[in-house]
């Protein structure tokens, strides 16, 4: 269901609801989480994606004439490609050219970054690449490019600076890599929604899981897409280890259980994950068995 027809939950602040932003309306989960996610093993980023979408029929079906689309990559650190900390940029220009072959009229881009936002841009190979691609890059570094959103649901998080990109569009596909940094567990699509917010620090400083569950008040993508060929499990120092899947799938707190599974993770130690799975926004039951795959090296 696309964003301009769910019923508002969520409300700028100061502003009447009848003057909402397209992308703020409520998420209604779908349950049929398992069949609408696909696994993609093998393969370049690139390659992955290709097959995967076209598991799924494109996204003709997701995108229509005159859209604006967001993609929203991680690139929230100063890293190359190839380190599996940022998304990568082969991946990124996919979407964008199959996001204006799928008739969108805008396609933007933009993280707010951890490390030097110019640096960041740059060094991830993602700025370059999407501004060849046609896209809208943002700097988002800069608390003038975002507003505040009010939800009356969420308990703990009352309200949220949201980038204005993301407020002005019709279709939200989140991209993310893999960490598990920090001894915070597995930190994929959910974890890189914070790039979006202004004030991530309240819930990475504060109640971690319960900030993470309470931003899909405010947050769902209508497209989530992990990717990742490497991670350090914990730091930079550990062993690297070797991924090399996608997943491709319509529910963020599902496609992170699916990654807890492929790690041998439950994902009922993942907090934030059975909060969100509480609060109503999916379920983390994963049968693996039961989910669409595919290996390119088969």
């Amino acid at each position: 269901m696309r964003r301009r027809n769910f019923l508002t939950t969520v409300i700028p602040a100061g502003i009447a609801t009848t003057l909402l932003p397209k992308a703020l309306t409520a998420f209604v989960p779908a349950f049929d989480d398992q069949g609408n996610t696909v696994i993609i093993k093998n393969g370049s980023s690139a390659e992955r994606f290709i097959n995967g979408i076209g598991m799924r029929g494109g996204l003709t079906g997701l995108i229509r004439k005159g859209d604006k689309v967001v993609i929203k990559p991680a690139m929230a650190y100063d890293s190359e490609p190839g380190k599996g900390l940022t998304t990568n940029p082969q991946l990124v220009r996919e979407l964008i050219n199959r996001s204006y072959a799928a008739g969108a009229h805008q396609v933007s881009v933009f993280d707010h970054t951890w490390d030097s936002w110019t640096k960041c841009y740059k060094d991830s190979g993602i700025e370059r690449i999407a501004k060849d691609a046609r896209a809208r890059v943002w700097p988002a570094n800069d608390e003038r490019y975002y507003s505040e959103v009010k939800s009356a649901k969420s308990e703990f998080l009352k309200s949220v600076k949201i980038h204005n990109a993301l407020l002005d569009a019709d279709v939200f596909i989140n991209v993310s890599v893999i960490d598990m940094r920090n001894n915070e567990g597995v930190r994929a699509s959910i974890f890189n929604l914070t790039g979006c917010i202004w004030d991530r620090d309240f819930i990475t400083d504060g109640n971690y899981d319960t900030g993470l569950a309470d931003l899909l008040y405010y947050l769902h993508p209508d497209l989530t897409v992990i990717d990742a060929d490497t991670f350090s499990p914990q730091n930079d120092n550990d062993r690297k280890i070797n991924f090399n899947k996608q997943i491709i799938s319509d529910n963020p707190v599902f496609a992170d259980s699916v990654v807890c599974r492929l790690l041998n993770i439950s994902p009922d130690e993942v907090g934030y994950l059975k909060i969100a799975e509480h609060l109503g926004f999916g379920t983390t039951t994963v049968a693996l068995s039961e989910i669409r795959q595919l290996n390119l090296k088969s």
